[in-house]
């Protein structure tokens, strides 16, 4: 939620904070839209947009916040499916260098257990819809390339390294709200 909100930040069209429901059309892999609503908790909101900023309480009891995502409002919230460019995965380890951060490609055994271990709900579905899950997991791995983020869970730092990384692509997609994400 707090990467979510630090890209959003910056301009970066918001599809979801959490969840990420995907289309597969002709061996392309769309992101769909999510919540319209980014939940932080305090500390992320104070880290991203100071203590002055307040921000409604998701529910009663419960101290988390959120930052409403206006539907058709092109700064805030996306609601046209766009082409996904890549997965990033959270390691939780430390990089293992002197850097703050490392990136790097998941072969396709890995990518595809790290999919597997992310996916929602799955023991809800039938033995035929896991079937056609697994078959789309598969069909993303194909298409796009799934990363693991190890280092620094400084939500700042790790916006600027995934744009870093993203920049090596052969799709340009520094420029805030352009067609892809």
């Amino acid at each position: 939620s707090t990467l979510a909100a630090a890209f959003h930040k910056d301009g970066y069209l918001a599809y979801t904070d959490d969840i990420l429901p995907i289309k597969i059309r002709d061996k392309i892999v769309y992101a769909q839209s999510g919540h319209q609503r980014i939940r932080l908790w305090p500390v992320s909101v104070n880290m991203l947009y100071g203590q002055e900023v307040e921000m409604p309480q998701l529910t009663s009891g419960w101290d988390k916040r959120y930052l409403e995502l206006k539907e058709g409002d092109s700064l805030n919230h996306q609601t046209e499916p766009r082409r996904l460019l890549a997965i990033y995965c959270f390691d939780g380890a430390a990089a293992s260098s002197n850097t703050e951060c490392e990136i790097s490609s998941c072969g396709p055994v890995e990518g595809f257990r790290r999919l597997v271990a992310n996916t929602y709900r799955g023991e809800l579905l039938g033995t035929k819809e896991r079937a056609d899950e697994l078959r789309q997991l598969c069909d993303l791995l194909e298409t796009v390339p799934i990363k693991t983020i190890a280092g620094r869970s400084d939500p700042m730092v790790l916006k600027e390294y995934i744009l870093q990384d993203m920049s090596k692509r052969p799709l340009n997609i520094r420029q805030p709200q352009n067609s892809n994400v």
